[in-house]
């Protein structure tokens, strides 16, 4: 406990937000009731051109999430690590962001360190207080003195309640085909399953969830113990209107495996760069888009069954693609 106060402290002090962001933030959360649009993004390399907020910021989100590697420090020097959250936060179209929609998220390898980085990253601690104060955590919550920054958000009532679980699979991440989550996540996520109320239950993980092996990459079922092993509490729970929301690819897809959904949204400052392995991906993928990108949920509450839409979208006026779902015996099946 007391190397996690020394750290808070040192991040709040070395911080660039102020406690009226924080504040302000954490305001826009609480006044959230119904939700019934969000938008989400990943893979934003803060060192080149982030053209889509303008964008984003016409739809009028009600929420954004970052899915990870929301910027690319790769380093080992806390320094760094600092100066690029700096050179993010300073971002004109990210800061106009921030005045008009809350933002929630998790990390992935890069803004939690280095690439494909784990349990070893010496800078853990410190990188969970910057990350933290990058999402104008609060310094009161139990985010600040766990391990790991695996949190849920629950918005609605009744026949409106989703919930948002965000999972971190960096902090435990241990050697290959081994553990993701760690057993205190674990613990957590089985309680979030079984007292859950919600009708839509967004899992959004920085590595795809229900991607098949992909060679020079990295996904769930590169740890298939850790990917049985959530599959099995979704089944044991009946946990309702699974959707995974994911990242880190560089390139964006909709998807439906092992009886559940994917969307992945990701590379909203790069993509995939060769022909070569677009189209290797594109075989892997019934829909794949390279480009930089974010997605779009929309939530059709007042319709019978329950639908949701999703939106592949990009700087142009309309998405890219649009797929809708309806829930009918707590599976999503596509409809038009």
């Amino acid at each position: 406990m007391k190397n996690f106060q020394i750290i808070t402290v040192l991040s709040i002090f070395i911080s660039t937000n102020s406690f009226s962001n924080i504040k302000s933030n954490t305001e826009m959360i609480s006044k959230i009731e119904d939700l019934n649009t969000f938008a989400f993004g990943s893979c934003n390399d803060q060192s080149r051109a982030q053209p889509l907020w303008p964008y984003i910021i016409k739809q009028k989100p009600q929420l954004w999430i970052w899915g990870g590697d929301n910027i690319y420090a790769d380093t080992s020097r806390i320094e760094e690590l600092i100066s690029k959250y700096q050179i993010q936060e300073n971002n004109p179209g990210y800061k106009a962001l921030k005045k008009k929609t809350p933002i929630i998220g998790i990390w992935d390898d890069h803004d939690y360190g280095h690439d494909n980085a784990t349990y070893k990253n010496h800078l853990k601690y410190q990188s969970q207080q910057l990350f933290l104060d990058f999402l104008n955590v609060e310094s009161k919550t139990p985010r600040r003195i766990r391990e790991g920054i695996y949190t849920s958000h629950s918005f609605g009532s009744r026949n409106k309640e989703l919930k948002f679980l965000m999972l971190d699979n960096r902090f435990f991440h241990s050697a290959p085909s081994a553990d993701l989550l760690g057993e205190e996540q674990w613990n957590w996520l089985e309680n979030e399953f079984k007292y859950s109320t919600a009708k839509i239950h967004f899992i959004i993980a920085g590595l795809s969830v229900l991607s098949p092996r992909i060679p020079k990459s990295e996904e769930w079922a590169d740890h298939p113990e850790a990917l049985n092993r959530l599959l099995a509490l979704i089944k044991k729970y009946k946990t309702k209107g699974v959707v995974f929301l994911t990242g880190d690819k560089h390139f964006s897809s909709i998807f439906q495996r092992f009886d559940h959904l994917e969307f992945m949204s990701s590379g909203m400052t790069h993509t995939v760069p060769t022909k070569i392995l677009r189209k290797y991906i594109s075989s892997k993928y019934p829909l794949a888009f390279f480009g930089k990108t974010y997605g779009e949920v929309n939530i059709h509450w007042n319709r019978t069954p329950l639908q949701i839409s999703m939106n592949i979208r990009t700087t142009k006026a309309s998405p890219i693609f649009i797929r809708k779902f309806k829930l009918v015996q707590n599976k999503w099946l596509p409809t038009r």
